[in-house]
């Protein structure tokens, strides 16, 4: 996808990494719906900050690890030494990564607010640390979705920027109210909001003719009335004319647009592969991002023989990247799990759960599915909750506890102990 159109941006988003790498901190929120090119702002910014030889670390937000206490802080440190093994990472694990997730574990241990607030500290510590050699830019996408306790971690974090040589760089949907860690991120005194604006006509109309054919007028007007000038959108619909063999460059094929149903991103996108890979793609979509194909291809009932064929196609559509089953665009997720209906998704879950529990998974993972599954889905499901219902009061998330807490409930009416928890998270 293009940059069209984001000059503004990206003139901001520059001045933010050079403030910051003459030691001065910088925040950038990108705020806008889906598919407005957010994600490509991102890209750009780390493009950026490579040029000037900032150290990068980044993480993306999820839907389904919104419950997992420090899920997001966890992938910022874990994606900066998974590529590395042996003597190399262990010298890593010594340092200010080791630290961050030793504070992380001690924080589950303890769900009193004084250690939240060392946690806090401490990962600010580690932050400083990672910066101290060289500028350090920090990158979350989605943070919409970020878990609560790393959303306070952000804002936290900007409120110590101000003479540290690090921009924080976070791109979330608009927040549903003025309150909260993302609301408040967004009026710090370091914080710069940046909104990408929909595309002009002419804009989209570049964006379309850099597939090769330059578009009839009337052709850009429909489709820039069908995405309300959305990129994403844009290219999903210029996707589905190809497919359906309507020329972009014929005026007639503008009433053609108009026709496209609100499922023209599933259909687009997946209507045209094979079943296996959109059960893979569904069983993907509900475990959230980079999913472990093996697990994703047991709960979507695809032997082991069709799985990397299943996981290629899918690739090549453009509907996931690389080995880790991570969408290519939420807004392609978010269709997945539309076209699955309410049903089939809590059917999924279930499956997750007990697999994930099967394999040992961290409590605060399994009961993310839990939360989703129908009752009964798990007989262990009462201690699986409860545990990662302590975790997020470690976390300094009572309301997800409490979530959880009144699921575990449901199994177990009858449990005293159960109730007077509950009460306690409430």
């Amino acid at each position: 996808m293009s940059t069209l159109e984001r000059d503004r941006e990206l003139a901001r988003i520059t001045a933010a990494l050079d403030s910051a790498a003459a030691g001065d901190g910088r925040v950038v929120v990108i705020e806008g719906r889906a598919g407005i090119g957010k994600t490509r702002l991102v890209q750009d910014t780390r493009a950026l900050a490579k040029q000037r030889g900032f150290g990068r670390i980044q993480a993306v937000g999820d839907a389904l690890e919104s419950a997992m206490a420090w899920g997001v802080v966890r992938q910022l440190v874990e994606r900066s030494i998974s590529r590395y093994r042996g003597e190399v990472r262990d010298r890593i694990m010594a340092g200010p990564s080791g630290d961050a997730l030793r504070a992380l574990d001690t924080a589950a241990a303890d769900p009193s607010e004084a250690e939240l607030a060392r946690t806090l500290h401490a990962l600010w510590w580690v932050a400083v640390d990672l910066s101290a050699t060289r500028p350090l830019l920090i990158t979350v996408d989605d943070a919409q979705w970020a878990d609560l306790s790393s959303a306070q971690f952000l804002v936290y974090l900007s409120r110590r920027i101000a003479d540290l040589p690090i921009a924080l760089v976070v791109a979330t949907r608009p927040p549903a109210a003025n309150a909260g860690p993302l609301a408040q991120l967004s009026v710090s005194r370091q914080a710069e909001r940046l909104l990408p604006r929909p595309l002009t006509p002419h804009g989209l109309g570049e964006l379309v003719a850099a597939r090769g054919v330059r578009p009839a007028p009337e052709v850009v007007a429909a489709l820039h009335a069908a995405g309300a000038g959305n990129p994403f959108l844009t290219g999903v619909l210029v996707d589905e004319l190809d497919a359906l063999g309507l020329p972009l460059d014929a005026p007639d094929t503008a009433a053609e647009v108009a026709k496209l149903g609100p499922s023209t991103v599933f259909r687009a996108t997946l209507g045209r592969l094979p079943a296996e890979s959109v059960r893979l793609a569904g069983a993907a979509a509900v475990l959230g991002t980079g999913a472990d194909p093996w697990l994703a291809g047991t709960i979507a009932d695809v032997d082991q023989a069709g799985l990397s064929d299943a996981v290629e196609a899918l690739v090549a559509a453009h509907v996931l990247t690389g080995d880790e089953l991570t969408f290519v665009h939420p807004v392609v997720r978010e269709a997945v799990l539309a076209e699955l209906g309410p049903v089939a998704r809590a059917a999924l879950h279930a499956r997750a759960a007990t697999r994930l529990w099967e394999a040992k998974a961290p409590a605060d993972r399994v009961a993310a599915n839990l939360a989703q599954a129908p009752k009964g889905s798990l007989p262990q499901a009462v201690d699986v909750l409860r545990e990662a219902a302590v975790a997020l009061l470690a976390a300094g998330d009572p309301h997800t506890a409490a979530s959880h807490l009144r699921r575990a409930v449901q199994e177990k009416p009858d449990d005293a102990g159960l109730r007077a928890a509950l009460g306690r998270a409430l």
